[in-house]
Formats: C-alpha cells, sequence, structure tokens
C-alpha cells in the first residue's frame, strides 16, 4: 500500500481523460442520481397498481440490503488482495489509493460513469430476483449507497463529526488508521457486530484519527 498522505487532492491516473472521470463531488454525485431515481419512482408508480404500503416495505427493504452490500463489498472486494499484479492493480485503483490518500476530496466518491452503470446492473439483477417490484425496491438500495457515500465523504471532509455521528465517524477512522482488517461498515456497524469484525474494545483505546 502506498505511503498514507493527508493531500486533499491527488492523481490516480496518469492519463488526462481518465483522470478527469475519477474527480466527482457531492454536488455532481446528487444532481446526477436524484434524476434516475425519480424516473424510477415515477415509473414504479405510473406502471404499477402498488399500495403504498407494500411501495414503502420494499422501499425499506432495498435501503436495508444495501448496508449488507456496503459491507460485503467493502471487505471481499475493495479488501481483496493477493500477489497477482493484476489484482493489486484493481486494489489501488478500486480502494488502494483511498486508503493512501484518505483525505483526497476530490476521489471520495466512485465515479459517477461507473456507479451509474452500476445503478442499472443492479436495477436488472433485482428485475430478474424480484420481478416488478424491483423498482420499489431499487431506489431504497439507491438512496442508501446516497447516504452512505456521503457520510463516507463527509468522514474525510469534516473530521470533527456532529454530536449523533460520532460513533460512526470513530468506527471508520479506526479502519483507517488502525484496524484495516476490520471495521468495514461505514453507514452502520450493523453487519461488524453480526460477521465479528468489530475492533476489540482493548484495541481502540486512543484518538483514532
Amino acid at each position: 500500500m502506498d505511503t498514507l498522505s493527508n493531500q486533499r487532492s491527488g492523481r490516480v491516473f496518469q492519463n488526462r481523460v481518465l483522470e478527469l472521470l475519477t474527480r466527482t463531488s457531492p454536488a455532481i454525485v446528487w444532481t446526477t442520481f436524484i434524476p434516475v431515481l425519480g424516473l424510477i419512482v415515477f415509473y414504479d408508480y405510473w406502471a404499477y397498481d402498488r399500495s403504498a404500503l407494500e411501495g414503502i416495505a420494499l422501499f425499506g427493504g432495498g435501503l436495508f440490503a444495501w448496508t449488507l452490500a456496503e459491507y460485503l463489498l467493502h471487505r471481499y472486494v475493495f479488501h481483496f488482495i493477493n500477489d497477482s499484479p493484476w489484482v493489486q492493480r484493481f486494489h489501488h485503483y478500486a480502494h488502494g489509493y483511498h486508503h493512501a490518500h484518505p483525505r483526497d476530496r476530490d476521489h471520495l466518491f466512485m465515479p459517477v460513469p461507473l456507479s451509474l452503470t452500476l445503478t442499472f446492473v443492479f436495477l436488472g439483477v433485482f428485475w430478474l430476483l424480484l420481478g416488478e417490484r424491483a423498482f420499489s425496491f431499487h431506489p431504497g438500495f439507491v438512496t442508501g449507497y446516497l447516504i452512505y457515500s456521503t457520510l463516507h465523504y463527509s468522514m474525510h471532509a469534516f473530521p470533527q463529526a456532529p454530536r449523533l455521528l460520532r460513533g460512526l465517524w470513530r468506527h471508520h477512522h479506526l479502519h483507517h488508521y488502525k484496524h484495516t482488517h476490520a471495521a468495514f461498515g461505514v453507514s452502520s456497524t450493523l453487519w461488524d457486530r453480526v460477521f465479528g469484525t468489530m475492533p476489540k474494545a482493548s484495541q481502540t483505546a486512543g484518538r483514532s484519527n
């Protein structure tokens, strides 16, 4: 892994076009995803005679499903590493750069072209699994992603956490600065507790940031 840096801006790619595509911000992400979510929700309302209760339940299920997806992706995809040069290169671009440069605000969100592509991939997967209910479930899942992404950005851009979120801030800072093989949840610590990857209390004394 690269030497830890506190730089607020760096480069992932030397190629100017690829590098430009990796840079984003909260404003870009939200203004991209809100219309997409709005269209999916509108289509669901227009095309299917779904009760409000069912729609809310499916949306909530998608929101909850995101917390598990977040944990599994972070633990088993972003932190997967072995001796293969291809795997090491993927790790660097997908997550290693972020661990080396955690304060680089321009690269705290997943690049929009990639995240938008994955959004529709997940919609297709949910359609195969849930049929028409995917159009209520999927917006909850994507909303979970947006909450996660915004929290993650805030954890690195604003080290001082709001009072109610200090536990999450500390949890993620422990992952970065003390326990890279634990504390994989960002928007929730639930799955770290379920799967036994919470940092041990005896190991978390002192400041983590």
